[in-house]
């Protein structure tokens, strides 16, 4: 985990006691971290490893994202969150967990995401701290999905990925999410003053 997503789980999302968090990762080492050292504590968390291949964060996994069927059953959730998740799909991967998110959502419910939105992205702009790196170069466009998807490195897709946000909103759409606030800007991309948090945040509704 990120040190920030670490600081989310203990200061944050361990003070709600009521009810029940469920999730989910590829990376079979933070799954271990975490049922060693927080689920002991708070019995109302569950965390599960599933093996989906990614080509950077789980290379040898035996499922397929854009088949992959979240273990849960329809209408479980008022709340589903993905940090730095997307950023590291591909698009038909990211189809497929919209799907899957808006399957599992209860109706009137909310999904927290996080991007890297090109909206934002300018080649060439300074970026803050490490974002300004080469590794987050993100100017690899695919002919299939023309100037709404770009990758960082051709040949490891999955190691860093961005989205245009109208993309987003249309696949949401299909999907049965609908956007239920203005973007959230993050602070990666050195285009906004203000900002709140490292990624873009777009918030959707199930309707």
């Amino acid at each position: 985990m990120w040190p920030w997503q670490n600081r989310l789980f203990n200061e944050g999302l361990s003070c709600y006691r009521r009810g029940q968090y469920y999730g989910f990762d590829i990376c079979k080492y933070k799954i271990d971290f975490l049922q060693n050292h927080f689920s002991p504590h708070f019995p109302n968390f569950f965390f599960a490893h599933v093996d989906v291949h990614n080509t950077t964060y789980n290379p040898g996994g035996k499922l397929k994202a854009s088949q992959f069927t979240f273990p849960y059953e329809d209408e479980t959730f008022d709340l589903i969150y993905a940090a730095s998740v997307f950023t590291h799909m591909l698009p038909d991967n990211l189809e497929r967990y919209f799907n899957e998110a808006t399957r599992v959502l209860r109706p009137g419910g909310r999904c927290v995401f996080s991007f890297f939105l090109l909206d934002y992205y300018v080649p060439g702009q300074v970026r803050p701290f490490t974002f300004n790196l080469p590794y987050f170069n993100l100017d690899h466009y695919s002919d299939k999905y023309d100037r709404d998807f770009s990758t960082a490195q051709p040949d490891n897709p999955e190691d860093m990925t961005a989205f245009r946000s109208s993309w987003l909103e249309g696949k949401g759409r299909y999907s049965g999410l609908i956007i239920a606030h203005p973007i959230l800007p993050g602070l990666w991309s050195g285009s906004h003053d203000s900002w709140v948090g490292v990624q873009d945040i777009i918030i959707f509704d199930k309707r």
